[in-house]
């Protein structure tokens, strides 16, 4: 069983029904990646302002993150590329009205696009995975420090003791390779 779920593996259709060779999402260890949305609907481009086009990306993407139990809540970063510059304000506006709540870390850059439209967004989502949330602690794990105990004291009261860096690196005395064959000449 592999730890790597794609989402979208088979690859889904672009611009005039063409086959594309990527998944639109992969998800491991409690990570999503979400590819890169354009403005499609049914394979074909939606045309209109950026801000129709930014509703048609980010409710792709919403989509995306809903197949794999996501949420815009889980979002940690976005990839924005816009056409034009001056259409950044209108974007937000659009961005602002999903992820308002809870904005991610994000990059937005002006770019030409390889399909024609106006705007691509790409994401990165983060769950912590079912299994990470055991209370276990690993044998050797150390007890939570009570209420005022410092760690300093628990070290104290360690049987394994660690001295100072430079006691652990000092030099120590060797001892004879075959001590118990010296003879004394006289």
């Amino acid at each position: 069983m592999s730890d790597i779920i794609r989402y979208g593996a088979e690859g889904g259709t672009g611009q005039g029904r063409q086959h594309m060779p990527f998944s639109r999402a992969v998800q491991a260890d409690g990570w999503l990646y979400v590819s890169g949305q354009v403005p499609m609907r049914d394979g074909e481009l939606v045309t209109g302002n950026v801000t129709e086009q930014a509703h048609v990306v980010i409710q792709s993407l919403l989509a995306i993150l809903a197949e794999a139990g996501y949420g815009p809540e889980h979002v940690v970063r976005c990839g924005v590329w816009l056409d034009d510059a001056r259409d950044f304000y209108a974007f937000n506006n659009v961005f602002r009205h999903y992820f308002g709540e809870h904005p991610p870390a994000r990059a937005c850059v002006e770019s030409r696009m390889v399909v024609d439209c106006k705007v691509e967004v790409d994401c990165v989502a983060y769950k912590r995975p079912p299994w990470s949330r055991c209370s276990c602690r690993f044998v050797g794990d150390p007890a939570p420090l009570a209420k005022g105990e410092r760690l300093a004291d628990r070290a104290a009261r360690s049987p394994m003791r660690m001295g100072s860096y430079r006691d652990a690196h000092a030099p120590q005395p060797i001892a004879p390779r075959h001590a118990s064959r010296v003879v004394a000449h006289e």
